[in-house]
């Protein structure tokens, strides 16, 4: 039947699809992320400042560039060769031999943050502040509550120990401890 056929040649087109985003994805984190590291860590080793400028500089864009990219990809995802464009992308920030990562930072994101720097640092401060309080809060809530409940659940605890230990004296077969060792009960 036509409708047969017509399910049977999609199931192939939405595989496919399936298999680009998630062969997509495995580059963009290998390329955007794994090789970055390892690159990161030999920077750290060397003496050269230059090169951990320019790693500095990329995890700066590529953070930047995670945290739009989660609005992008629900927007955006769906067009033609988005994710063929989104691997160009990564490629040209990451790979030394375009330094695409350095060229952003330098022309966009250090022009941006030098902008906005004292905003984002009253921002930083207040919501640190913030945090701080809440965390307050929170010990001292957990510090009453430990100190109101705690008898309670010590009560609780000493009944059902109590409880257990007056079933087990009305079980002979049990076995209990007296004087330190085990014996009959």
């Amino acid at each position: 039947s036509i409708e047969r056929k017509g399910f049977s040649s999609l199931v192939p087109f939405v595989m496919g699809q399936v298999w680009s985003v998630f062969l997509s994805k495995v580059v963009c984190n290998v390329v955007g992320n794994v090789y970055p590291a390892y690159a990161s860590y030999k920077a750290v080793l060397s003496p050269d400042s230059k090169e951990h400028k320019q790693w500095l500089m990329y995890w700066t864009v590529n953070t930047l560039f995670t945290v739009l990219e989660i609005f992008a990809d629900s927007l955006v995802s769906w067009l033609p060769l988005y994710y063929e464009a989104k691997i160009a992308f990564i490629l040209w920030l990451t790979l030394p031999m375009f330094k695409g990562a350095t060229v952003l930072y330098n022309r966009v994101v250090a022009r941006f943050l030098t902008e906005y720097e004292e905003d984002i640092d009253r921002g930083i401060s207040h919501v640190q502040a913030a945090a701080g309080r809440g965390i307050n809060r929170l010990r001292q809530a957990g510090v009453h509550h430990l100190r109101t409940k705690s008898t309670e659940i010590f009560s609780g605890l000493a009944r059902i120990v109590t409880s257990a230990d007056a079933a087990a004296a009305g079980d002979g077969d049990r076995r209990h401890p007296q004087g330190g060792s085990w014996q009959e009960g």
